[in-house]
């Protein structure tokens, strides 16, 4: 499967998500974007999980998923698509195991 988009550089301190699409630099306030995400903790929010596919995040404690295209579309940002094979087999990481792929 191809990826949909390239993630990088995702950090994520408390409430404020941050990453590379393609390349392109993005930082959002989940909590302006979910409103499961704003009443959630930021131990909740951390437990974060980044599709390798470049989809978008996933939170397994509080059910709520967030699309890179539609924090894309909120944040007025326009991106096109990576068409690039995927670098793993599995389908998604933690967002620990992300960070530590990317330091």
């Amino acid at each position: 499967m191809d990826k949909i988009f390239d993630l990088s550089q995702v950090s994520l301190q408390d409430h404020i998500l941050s990453f590379k699409v393609n390349g392109t630099p993005v930082v959002c306030d989940l909590s302006e974007i979910s409103e499961v995400l704003a009443s959630a903790g930021a131990e909740q929010v951390a437990k974060m999980i980044v599709d390798l596919v470049g989809v978008g995040f996933h939170w397994p404690e509080l059910d709520e998923d967030i699309s890179v295209r539609g924090i894309l579309k909120a944040q007025g940002i326009h991106v096109r698509s990576a068409a690039r094979p995927k670098t793993q087999s599995a389908e998604s990481l933690s967002f620990e195991e992300e960070a530590e792929l990317a330091g």
